[in-house]
């Protein structure tokens, strides 16, 4: 009888560590002549067990093409909310090189980074779009390679 004790906390613990702590996290590509201001790309992400709360993260993928060291970018959140949409918008600083020209990020002829954005509460199976573009001077922006977005489960609740 003490044995079935132990065996629900251990079935539920394994549970719990099954379940994707990373439950979106998806790349797209931008066009190779370069990525224009007017190019939004969209990520759409529905949670499937729980809501909770979660984190955002923004992926860049670049080659030696980039002319600048740094860029500014604008990820836009847009939660399903009953009978309306809720928008959030948030701009990022992604630093990529220093003043003396050199890359700060990963990779030798593809580079790579990611930056942190913001953090948002979800239901369950509420949908949320991000929108994200660029909003550097340049109209196109060349040497974007790929654009991702992250999403991370920080709590989880079930109602």
């Amino acid at each position: 009888m003490r044995f079935s004790y132990l065996i629900l906390p251990a079935v539920l613990l394994l549970c719990a560590a099954c379940r994707p702590r990373t439950p979106f996290h998806r790349y797209l590509p931008v066009p190779t002549e370069g990525w224009d201001r007017t190019d939004t790309l969209r990520f759409d992400f529905v949670p499937r067990d729980t809501g909770g709360v979660f984190r955002t993260s923004l992926g860049l993928r670049f080659t030696e093409a980039m002319p600048y060291q740094d860029l500014w970018l604008v990820v836009e959140r847009r939660i399903a909310h009953r009978r309306d949409v809720r928008a959030h918008r948030d701009t990022l600083h992604v630093p990529l090189g220093t003043d003396r020209g050199r890359w700060t990020v990963e990779g030798s002829v593809l580079h790579e980074t990611e930056v942190r954005a913001d953090t948002f509460s979800l239901t369950r199976t509420q949908p949320v779009s991000f929108l994200v573009y660029h909003v550097m001077s340049r109209q196109s922006l060349p040497g974007v390679t790929e654009v991702g977005v992250k999403v991370e489960r920080i709590t989880e609740n079930r109602y």
